[in-house]
């Protein structure tokens, strides 16, 4: 399956046959978000003549057009160790000396900085949006890249089976990218796909895709978490109170045949003259255990919820 992002431009090239204007460079990096241009300033620090296109007029990607944040954790599964570092570690240390950023050792799980999510958000990394474009630009200068902005990626140049370079569409009109190796950081695979890689887009069997998710997820992970406590004192007095109820129906029961567990208990212990006692108390330490369970397992927050709340007995 061929990628076609642009069949009717497409179409016009083919058909004018024109002559667009070139650039000669060693390696063309397509998208600038944090994979392109990491790969864009590692490569041109070795000496490599890099070109990258973006088609914002800044870098960064999702993190900065999209404001998606904060960076995730870069520690080990232990929370000790800093295991995600080179270019990132230097983005991150460069941002936090420009006041643009929270150092990860500094940000641990179940705080503001993380949604108060706790499970794989420990060690996250705050950052300004704008501060991270200027950085970006900073250090691909500092490397020599040659970025172009506002740029359109059209279709991946082939020679002999091989990408030698990319067309796009620039604000002056189409131009054409000659180079020795392509790099796709496109996010969607859009160069690789125009090159004829194979690839497979969402349920080919159903024809659909999963939705994009949302990160934000108020009730589970804001609402839940601050009223837990209320909640589970609710909770607690509404067991006692239906526990209460369901013995209370002795009250009104007075065929024996009718009668529930608890009732049934209660005749055998008060009104049956052959009594076990041994089994007596077993029976009442047995029905008194999910009282306590809960109690037990719950009392942090039951103490917590009254407290709150101020719900009396």
């Amino acid at each position: 399956m061929r990628f076609d992002p642009f069949p009717h431009i497409r179409s016009l090239y083919l058909m004018t046959n024109m002559n667009f204007p070139t650039i000669e460079t060693d390696l063309v990096v397509v998208g600038g978000g944090p994979a392109g241009f990491c790969a864009a300033i590692a490569a041109a620090r070795q000496g490599v003549r890099v070109t990258m296109v973006e088609k914002n007029g800044f870098a960064g990607g999702m993190a900065t057009a999209g404001l998606v944040g904060p960076f995730m954790t870069c520690y080990d599964k232990s929370g000790e160790t800093m295991i995600i570092r080179g270019l990132f570690e230097e983005v991150v240390e460069r941002l936090v000396e420009r006041g643009g950023a929270i150092h990860p050792a500094q940000v641990r799980s179940g705080s503001a900085y993380t949604s108060w999510i706790s499970v794989g958000h420990d060690h996250c990394t705050p950052f300004d949006a704008e501060m991270l474009k200027k950085l970006i630009d900073d250090m691909l200068t500092e490397a020599g890249v040659n970025v172009l902005y506002h740029v359109e990626f059209l279709e991946t140049r082939m020679e002999d089976n091989t990408a030698k370079g990319i067309t796009v569409h620039t604000k002056n009109g189409y131009l054409t990218i000659h180079a020795k190796v392509v790099i796709d950081c496109t996010g969607d695979g859009d160069a690789a796909a125009s090159a004829g890689v194979p690839f497979e887009m969402g349920n080919s069997k159903l024809g659909i895709m999963q939705p994009a998710t949302m990160f934000f997820r108020i009730f589970a992970q804001i609402l839940m978490p601050l009223t837990k406590p209320a909640m589970i004192s609710t909770l607690i007095l509404s067991f006692i109170t239906l526990w209460n109820d369901y013995l209370s129906a002795l009250v009104f029961l007075s065929n024996k045949k009718l009668y529930t567990v608890s009732q049934a208990v209660r005749y055998w212990l008060f009104d049956n003259n052959n009594q076990n006692y041994n089994l007596t108390m077993t029976t009442a330490t047995i029905f008194i255990i999910p009282v306590i369970i809960l109690f037990v397992f719950c009392q942090k927050y039951f103490v917590e919820g009254i407290a709150t709340s101020g719900v009396k007995g």
